[in-house]
């Protein structure tokens, strides 16, 4: 086979809507900018991102309209010229690196056991953030968590928002959500989880017609009201089981007494 049946490297799809959402609400101000033209309103122009990136302007119309691949030079110059933070890097860098996904080894019975040990409340999800196992501990945080449930659809449902700082939540969930996903090839624009989740809430759809990208963080507060109506606050713990299983994470839900 020669190079040229090869062909040029795929674009993922995801890359040139990401960058042109992102390009659409950076603030000028903050790149030195002057306020652009009420007509257009006050988005970057493809061509001020190329002259902040030290390229042509089109070779970046060609990167935002899936035709080419950025190298790293241009990648690089992506990067400074939006400002990018290292989740936002992190999430470039995953559209234009993509990795096969490696086997899965999924054996329930085996996580079922992890996280019957745990006192507190435990379970393992996938990539798509549907629950796989669950220990008995969850039921009086959410009876609605079981196996085959999926998060993001109970976070944008009616009893999600019994979580305090609901909006805040939303905003995170699909903000992660985002990046983990850059890290497996896409065959297209849909995403099966969001294309449901978008349907259902208004919400939804919004954040996911934004340009948000945050990692999952180490440990974090989260406050819930249980359906006994009492206030609850837990230390949520988030481990990647990487080795065993490629996408499945563990959660741990400490409970914290006292004042949240």
């Amino acid at each position: 086979m020669t190079l040229s049946e090869v062909g040029p490297p795929a674009v993922d799809p995801r890359l040139g809507h990401w960058l042109r959402r992102l390009r659409r609400t950076t603030d000028r101000a903050g790149l030195g900018l002057p306020p652009g033209p009420r007509s257009r309103g006050n988005w970057l122009t493809q061509v001020e991102v190329a002259r902040l990136a030290g390229c042509t302007p089109r070779a970046y119309q060609l990167v935002e309209q899936g035709v080419r691949v950025p190298g790293p030079r241009l990648a690089e110059g992506i990067v400074r010229a939006l400002r990018l933070d290292p989740q936002q890097q992190a999430y470039l860098n995953s559209l234009l690196n993509p990795v096969t996904d490696p086997p899965t080894l999924l054996d329930r019975a085996v996580l079922q056991r992890l996280v019957d040990a745990s006192a507190a409340p435990a379970m393992v999800f996938d990539r798509y953030w549907t629950v796989v196992v669950v220990n008995a501990a969850m039921a009086p945080v959410s009876p609605y968590v079981v196996p085959g449930a999926n998060l993001g659809a109970w976070l944008f449902s009616r009893v999600g928002r019994s979580i305090v700082g609901w909006e805040r939540e939303t905003e995170e969930f699909v903000a992660r959500y985002r990046l983990a996903q850059a890290a497996y090839p896409a065959a297209g624009l849909t995403d099966p989880v969001m294309e449901r989740l978008c349907r259902v809430s208004e919400r939804a759809r919004l954040l996911w017609a934004g340009a948000g990208v945050a990692a999952d963080p180490v440990g974090k507060r989260w406050q819930v009201r249980t359906p006994s109506g009492q206030l609850r606050t837990y230390e949520v713990t988030v481990a990647q089981l990487a080795s065993y299983a490629p996408g499945l994470r563990l959660a741990f839900c400490l409970p914290v007494s006292g004042p949240a």
